[in-house]
This record gives structure tokens, sequence and C-alpha cells, in this order.
């Protein structure tokens, strides 16, 4: 019930138009430093659990961009830089819930440079025991809240870095 979008011949994007329960079973998606490997978009409920997703790139969203409402469960986010962007592991436009899940070694380069692992622009998000670590921006690190809410549980944030502000969280919303 997904599309696998083909910009190009090798293009691993999996734009999620329909309302989707993936369980990965420890699964590993690499996006080969090509794209963005997720993009959940508006109106659709998706469900990822037991998975690691890494190596992918892109504006808005280096692994997952989200404008839907979104869980993720016993996920690993690595790896993954955005490019001129947002949000080098998750971009955040919609409902998203992170439970039990590493989002690690992310990045956003460019000329927005902000939100190396979660940037959350509108809408809500929800972080529930996991770990957000190792991520680095030019403005919130680990995590940048612009707008919306943001409801942090058990979650440890630790060696994140930001070139200018908000090494760990920068918040420009409601936390």
């Amino acid at each position: 019930q997904w599309q696998a979008r083909a910009k190009t011949a090798t293009s691993p994007v999996l734009d999620i138009q329909v309302d989707l329960t993936i369980n990965g079973v420890g699964a590993v998606i690499d996006g080969g430093g090509i794209d963005r490997v997720f993009h959940v978009f508006a109106r659709t409920v998706v469900s990822i659990s037991s998975l690691t997703v890494f190596n992918g790139t892109g504006l808005s969203g280096g692994s997952i961009s989200n404008a839907g409402t979104l869980t993720l469960d016993d996920v690993t986010v690595t790896g993954n830089p955005a490019t001129s962007e947002r949000g080098g592991g998750i971009w955040n436009s919609g409902m998203l819930t992170v439970t039990n899940s590493a989002i690690t070694g992310n990045g956003a380069t460019g000329t927005f440079d902000t939100g190396g692992d979660i940037y959350s622009e509108v809408g809500l998000l929800t972080l529930t025991g996991g770990i957000v670590a190792g991520n680095s921006a030019g403005y919130g690190g680990g995590l940048h809240i612009l707008s919306g809410t943001a409801d942090l549980t058990d979650v440890t944030i630790s060696t994140n870095i930001a070139s200018f502000n908000g090494g760990g969280i920068r918040n420009d919303g409601t936390l």
C-alpha cells in the first residue's frame, strides 16, 4: 500500500499516501545517500516499528519527512544528513510520536542548518523513552521546535552540537 517514487532511476523514496503499518522485524533500510527514505503525506496515519533507517539525505528530513500522523516505536534513525534545509533525521509538520527509539548521528547543513535530529515545524511532537544523541546543526543540534508543541518524557538528550545555539534543544514553540 505504498508507492516508490522514482525521481531518478536510483531514488529510494517511499511516498506513503495511504494509512499503513510497517513492522520491520529488525530490518535495515539504507537510503543510499540519494534521497530521504520515507515521505508521509498529510491526512495519512502511519506506524513504523522495529526498523533502522540510515543514509538518507534530502531537503526537509534527511531520513523521514512527516506531514501526517506518524508513530515510530523501536526505530533507529541514524547517519542521515539534511542538505540545505531542516531536520537531519526527521522533519515534522504533522503529529509525530517517537517511543523507545534512537535518533543518533544525524545532521543538518546548508542554508537553514537547523534541527540536526528532529525539526518540528508545527503540530505535535511526543518523545517517550529512547535517546537523541550525537546530532549536529547550526541551530538546535538535537531538536528544534519551531512552533507547535513538544512533549518529552524519559528521553536522554546527549552530545548534540549546534554551531550557533541550542546544542541539545532549541525551543521556539511550547515544550
